[in-house]
């Protein structure tokens, strides 16, 4: 059956999208109130109650109550209803409080639940915010420390170390082993000998000597908590005869602050994570940051490559790179252009997280290059790499996975039914959801669907023109460009199964490794002409192989005139324009200007109407737009007496004079080529490799569409 999507997947999505949008708004209202240290428990529960509606698809319906200790909190009269969520307040593992948010009438569901995923973990984030506020108020309290009074000055802070670490025994016997082992490494950086024998006294494991199993007998012991209160009585014995009572409290609250933060480590560190938890982590950090909370530099320098292998790749070489040019905060507008599925361990795919890279490269090196300064990378959303699978089982075709093993005359016999089955499918709601605050976040542009495979990580493994990529038209209801996208999505994947990939993939060697396809959307580059849309003109570059042994071929630089698939055209189909790019503008020389001029120079476009690639004959677009096209000068030479010369467009008639697509204009009166150059120098000293860039203009900008490695056998035409 063709795709539908269900009504409750899709209700009010301009709401829901503003509710995301206001999230982050929202923590930032919190948090604020929450980190002052005169706020009391009722000013904190009211911001809370009065802040959620706004995130939520429907706030005039929503009202919220926060109970804590026997009381509720609410900023207006809340009526109980049946629709309502409760989030549990815990503090020291223990149940504190809730959070109940409610819907004063029926509202649409979603996947048959009141509040979508992110509306329930934004629910999670406050309460564990609100736990965290919870322990550090009761602490200051059983300190007999009381917050001052609004517009009155800072309390001292309290440095009665012994008090607190009596109150954590009692509350909180794991922290308590935590301090006391960070305490005694800290003693014995110190020098002090006897911090060895306590370490000796702990030990690591016991000898059970009723036990003659040797693998048996070495089993940790568990801890009691006999054994605990003993370590640290040991421990802080020894702290407080060998430092001041300033230094301790100093470091105790330096890691209770990074101990609030473990779970960040925990969860970036650990393989099994999911992309969602991963999320949630960065979201936390940035919690934890706003509270003033110091982490030490390793773990930053941990987290930091943990987030790269994450997202990005695993790759050895790739890490090396990012991590010296994409900073931790670069992962948190990342993450709000991703879609992802609840248990998702996927990634961006190459051709995504190289152009992230890249693009973080030329930002970085702006301030050494100026005319970096002026070159973007197009708006960007992100489906990781295992919705591919995710959607296969959805509607069955899990057994697709295997057709790269039939022979190829097979798969391309079987394609086209597997196309059919692809057009036919339907996607997970998430993906669906997440899809549809891509459109409203990218608003009315049109896009391009590409894909981005994880495969591409492999050495002279490059996909270009693999794998279909679709042009979405930026008009259209909303319904109906949420399905030209879903539909260039199936149209991506499908293509992972066709002929011509399965062959490209075997004769590198890569056939027996699974095929994890990313889908990369983005903001198309261009301009509307008519009833066409293309850039003013495309291109690609190569550069970098005259440093390196055994490779053939200069840096170079190819144009051609509307889309860049006219560069991956047939050879006697080819023209484009190719110069060399050598140290000087002066000494630039054109090494081919097509084999086809005059009324057979084609070029490629996107029909609006029909939302499919068109070819044209130069001159055919000419007569009928050429007036219309700003900057023509700089593409088109005139044709005299068989010679080109300079393009004027005052007094050129399309219908009779000659005219040849050369860039000569664009090539000697513009930055481009030392724009280009400088892009290429950059990434190919960044990258350590020669390197392939791929661009397009609006006619306005420079985009930086993709960066990879060089195709195989790739040298500049003769």
């Amino acid at each position: 059956m063709p795709f539908t999507a269900r009504k409750e997947d899709l209700v009010q999505p301009e709401t829901r999208v503003s509710a995301e949008r206001e999230q982050v708004n929202c923590l930032y209202r919190i948090w604020e109130v929450l980190n002052r240290l005169d706020t009391d428990f009722e000013e904190a529960f009211t911001v809370v109650a009065k802040a959620i509606p706004v995130c939520v698809r429907f706030p005039d319906l929503c009202r919220v109550r926060v109970i804590y200790a026997g009381q509720t909190f609410a900023a207006e009269k809340a009526v109980e209803t049946s629709w309502f969520y409760g989030q549990e307040i815990r503090v020291q593992n223990r149940a504190a409080g809730n959070i109940l948010v409610y819907y004063t009438q029926e509202v649409p569901l979603v996947s048959g639940a009141l509040f979508d995923d992110n509306e329930r973990h934004l629910f999670e984030m406050i309460a564990v915010r609100l736990g965290h506020f919870i322990e550090h108020r009761e602490l200051l309290r059983n300190l007999g420390h009381i917050p001052p009074k609004k517009k009155e000055s800072t309390a001292q802070r309290p440095n009665d170390w012994r008090t607190l670490i009596a109150l954590l025994r009692n509350t909180n016997l794991d922290l308590v082993f935590r301090l006391s082992h960070k305490m005694l490494v800290h003693l014995r950086l110190r020098g002090m000998a006897e911090a060895d024998s306590i370490m000796e006294r702990l030990g690591v494991h016991a000898e059970r000597e009723d036990d003659d199993d040797a693998t048996t007998a070495m089993m940790p012991v568990q801890r009691s908590r006999e054994d605990t209160i003993t370590f640290s009585e040991d421990v802080f014995r020894l702290a407080s005869t060998s430092l001041s009572d300033d230094e301790v409290f100093t470091c105790l609250h330096r890691w209770m602050q990074e101990d609030k933060c473990s779970y960040f480590a925990r969860t970036i560190s650990n393989p099994d994570s999911t992309l969602r938890e991963t999320i949630d982590a960065i979201r936390f950090l940035s919690h934890c940051a706003a509270q003033g909370v110091e982490l030490s530099d390793w773990l930053l320098k941990a987290a930091h490559v943990h987030l790269i292998q994450r997202f990005l790749s695993d790759q050895l070489e790739f890490v090396k790179i990012a991590k010296d040019y994409i900073a931790k905060d670069d992962f948190y507008d990342l993450i709000r252009r991703m879609v992802y599925l609840q248990g998702s361990h996927g990634k961006l795919g190459a051709k995504g997280a190289r152009l992230f890279l890249a693009s973080h490269i030329l930002q970085k090196k702006s301030g050494e290059h100026p005319e970096l300064r002026k070159i973007k990378t197009p708006k960007s959303w992100y489906i990781t790499t295992d919705c591919l699978f995710a959607f296969l089982c959805y509607n069955n075709l899990e057994d697709l996975m295997d057709q790269k093993y039939k022979k190829l005359d097979q798969v391309r016999q079987e394609y086209p039914l597997v196309a059919q089955f692809f057009r036919h499918a339907q996607f997970p709601p998430e993906i669906v959801r997440g899809l549809a605050m891509a459109l409203d976040d990218f608003g009315d542009v049109p896009l391009v669907v590409r894909g981005s495979s994880l495969l591409e990580d492999q050495l002279g493994a490059e996909f270009s023109g693999k794998y279909v990529s679709r042009f979405i038209p930026p008009y259209g209801r909303k319904q109906e460009r949420l399905k030209a996208v879903l539909d260039g999505i199936a149209e991506v994947y499908a293509s992972v199964f066709a002929a011509e990939p399965i062959e490209f993939r075997a004769e590198r060697g890569l056939i027996d490794f699974e095929e994890d396809v990313g889908v990369l959307i983005q903001e198309a580059v261009g301009m509307r002409v008519g009833r066409y849309f293309l850039p003013a003109f495309s291109g690609d570059a190569y550069g970098g192989a005259e440093n390196i042994p055994g490779i053939r071929g200069e840096s170079m630089l190819r144009l051609v005139f509307g889309l860049g698939t006219r560069m991956n055209a047939r050879p006697e189909d080819d023209s484009s324009v190719q110069y060399t790019l050598s140290q000087s503008p002066r000494l630039l020389t054109i090494l081919n200007i097509g084999k086809h001029a005059g009324d057979t120079a084609m070029m490629d476009v996107i029909n609006l109407e029909s939302a499919q690639i068109e070819s044209l004959v130069v001159n055919d677009f000419l007569k009928s737009y050429g007036r219309k096209f700003v900057g023509i000068e700089q593409v088109m030479s005139s044709i005299r007496d068989g010679q080109t010369v300079p393009f004027s467009p005052l007094g050129f008639e399309y219908d009779k004079d000659q005219c040849l697509v050369t860039f000569d204009g664009m090539v000697r009166s513009t930055p481009l080529v030392q724009q280009i150059r400088t892009i290429l120098d950059v990434l190919v000293k960044a990258f350590h490799t020669p390197l392939e860039i791929e661009f397009a203009t609006n006619g306005h900008d420079l985009y930086l569409l993709e960066c990879k490695g060089p195709r195989q056998g790739r040298t500049a035409k003769s």
